[in-house]
């Protein structure tokens, strides 16, 4: 007989770009050390002056990042004038900085029932887009919108939390929008991009990262995402030299030592592929997709053992992940390891009880093992969640041949055989009579 076909997934792990990029401050540090200076003498002989701990908190948070002073100053300010709306809105800016989303909300909330505006609806979207409060981050962004609806930011923020809820063709028409506005907002592009290459248009994701370089002809995350965009086109000679110029932007950029893996992996060539897992490995230890493509790689070796050594560490920091288990699985099995292999493939399933790869393997284990009706149960799960796959059906005939249910595995064989899969001719020639 055939062969049976033992279902694996051979695709290296590459991380997507989801970052969202941001305005980073620039301070003048001179001047804001100066503001605090000056204020600082101001407040001696004016201990309740509320516009002199503003400025001073004002200068604070943009002097190195000050956030909790930049907050004890705004407290005072607040409490001899709690009727400065940006007051509240520069206290919650700090909060948000200081990753207390709640405390930076309720401070914008208060600042909106004293004076709606534009900016503390952004900026409360903003914290809510961090706490994954993504439906009330677009409300806020849509107020925001409403009273200012010249500012291309405000889109850019709305479109990322579209984004987030996977409605890339809103994202992508808030993004154009504020390309309109502003047609140098490399955030649009960049983010445009990035949305576009989560709804498969590579071609057009590619475009805007070149538009973003265009503004940032250094910015390394545009590089990578033109890397990835070829990738998945399978342009993965053109992929790589992307990775190379990110890297040589970003000498410690985990991501791109990855995706350059990847794209020599699908090359075939493993030693290089190899080499740019291991190099993500000493910069983060803990980068889980590159011990799961170190894995894939020793498979293609048939260095089972040790592939099953780097499933292992994947599983380790990605415990609830199906696909660990599901590739380690496949490793023991081409060991013959088949009980050690039914045991991970149990654990699959327990994850993920649709996985139906892991039906199909887990009965070809079974069937290893002579337990031929456990195959068969298992084979019929995997059937029941793709019933396109011939393979599967060239199994199960396979094992009802075993317990001499010929009629019922020549229906299977020739199901096989309909599906495409020809293999199974040889089965039909040799047992159906």
């Amino acid at each position: 007989m055939k062969p049976l076909l033992l279902l694996l997934l051979l695709f290296p792990l590459l991380v997507k770009a989801q970052s969202v990029k941001s305005d980073l401050a620039n301070p003048d540090s001179v001047k804001n050390a100066s503001t605090v200076a000056y204020y600082t003498k101001v407040l001696e002989t004016s201990p309740g002056d509320a516009e002199a701990y503003y400025k001073r908190g004002y200068a604070y948070r943009r002097l190195n990042n000050n956030y909790k002073q930049a907050i004890e100053d705004m407290n005072k300010s607040i409490a001899i004038n709690p009727k400065n709306d940006e007051a509240f809105i520069e206290r919650g800016l700090s909060k948000h900085d200081l990753e207390d989303y709640d405390g930076a909300i309720a401070d914008y909330t208060q600042a909106i029932a004293i004076k709606p505006g534009s900016i503390p609806y952004y900026e409360r979207g903003l914290s809510k887009r961090w706490k994954e409060d993504y439906k009330g981050a677009i409300e806020d962004y849509t107020k925001a919108i409403t009273l200012d609806p010249k500012d291309a930011d405000y889109l850019v923020g709305r479109g990322v939390a579209k984004k987030y809820l996977e409605d890339y063709k809103g994202a992508i028409e808030d993004y154009t929008k504020a390309i309109v506005l502003d047609n140098k907002n490399v955030l649009a592009f960049y983010n445009r991009a990035v949305s576009k290459t989560l709804s498969a248009d590579y071609n057009g994701a590619i475009e805007d990262y070149k538009k973003a370089l265009v503004l940032t002809p250094n910015d390394q995350d545009c590089y990578y995402g033109i890397a990835e965009a070829k990738a998945y086109l399978k342009d993965y000679k053109g992929a790589i030299e992307d990775y190379n110029k990110a890297i040589e932007l970003y000498p410690d950029f985990t991501d791109a030592f990855n995706g350059r893996g990847s794209a020599k992996h699908n090359l075939d060539d493993y030693e290089g592929a190899l080499k740019d897992y291991t190099k993500v490995l000493t910069i983060d230890a803990e980068y889980a997709s590159s011990y799961y493509n170190i894995g894939l790689v020793y498979d293609n070796l048939n260095k089972y053992n040790e592939a099953i050594e780097k499933y292992s560490a994947y599983i380790k920091l990605r415990p609830k992940d199906a696909d660990g288990y599901f590739k380690r699985a496949n490793s023991k099995l081409s060991l013959e390891d088949n009980k050690n292999a039914i045991a991970d493939y149990d654990l699959v399933i327990a994850i993920d009880p649709e996985y139906g790869n892991a039906y199909n393997n887990r009965g070809v284990a079974k069937r290893n093992l002579d337990d031929y009706k456990g195959a068969i149960s298992d084979y019929t799960m995997a059937i029941k969640f793709d019933s396109t796959d011939g393979s599967t059906f060239n199994n199960r005939g396979y094992a009802k041949h075993l317990l001499k249910d010929d009629t019922g595995a020549c229906v299977d064989f020739k199901k096989a055989v309909e599906l495409g899969y020809k293999d199974a001719e040889e089965n039909i020639a040799s047992f159906c009579k």
